[in-house]
């Protein structure tokens, strides 16, 4: 077991792993330029910004403080909200710092057009990724977060 402190991390690894081949595949096909080099390195650039990203911005958890605000219940309304909200702070940003890379400055006005795009299948992506990654985080970690908030409830 890796403890739970390495909870966020291997979720944050697994979600990058998944959003990363993703949207890196599409990317360069709708660009016209896949080739299998291409590829890897597009994933391992996205998936270093997007770890740092990960470790440095909450993003899931300021979702589910949206869904509190909003006063949803629903688990599968929470986790639409949350998702909605990570995915539009790392969509966003992870393509962003990775078109820059890719073409500097002038990416800006291809950015933009593809965004939309992105967002739709990160969402769709990251709202069935982010419970496998939860589940191969509890596997590897031994930490449960649902257990514990279950086991907190009941001792009140």
């Amino acid at each position: 077991m890796l403890g739970q402190e390495r909870f966020g991390p291997v979720i944050n690894l697994c979600m990058n792993i998944v959003v990363g081949a993703l949207l890196g595949y599409l990317a360069l096909s709708m660009s016209g330029g896949f080739n299998g080099l291409a590829f890897v390195q597009s994933l391992l650039i996205s998936m270093g910004v997007g770890y740092l990203l990960g470790d440095w911005l909450p993003a899931y958890a300021i979702g589910q403080k949206l869904a509190d605000k909003l006063k949803i219940k629903n688990g599968i309304l929470r986790h639409a909200v949350a998702t909605l909200v990570l995915c539009a702070i790392f969509v966003t940003l992870v393509s962003f710092v990775c078109m820059f890379i890719a073409f500097g400055p002038s990416m800006f006005p291809i950015w933009t057009s593809v965004l939309p795009v992105y967002w739709g299948v990160g969402y769709i992506a990251l709202l069935i990724a982010m419970p496998i990654s939860m589940k191969i985080a509890t596997a590897l970690t031994g930490f449960d977060p649902a257990g514990e908030a279950k086991k907190a409830a009941a001792t009140i």
